[in-house]
């Protein structure tokens, strides 16, 4: 599974959801998917992302994580 952590990522360098939206220009939408992460996006959009990390000086890895899901028996 995959997992955005921009909420994270962004508070911890002083953004709120607001803040972030106005400094990176990304559609409203687009960061508030992103932002209340709930597993359910199928596709993010690579450009926004590239955007998010320059802004927030982070690499993709940063905001975007896997973790292994135990397969069902």
């Amino acid at each position: 599974m995959i997992i955005v952590r921009l909420k994270e990522v962004a508070e911890a360098k002083g953004y709120n959801l607001s803040r972030l939206q106005k400094a990176s220009g990304i559609d409203m939408g687009v960061i508030r998917r992103y932002w209340k992460w709930d597993g359910n996006l199928q596709s993010l959009h690579v450009p926004s992302i590239d955007k998010l990390c320059a802004l927030l000086d982070v690499d993709p890895g940063d905001l975007i994580k896997r973790t292994v899901t135990p397969a069902a028996s």
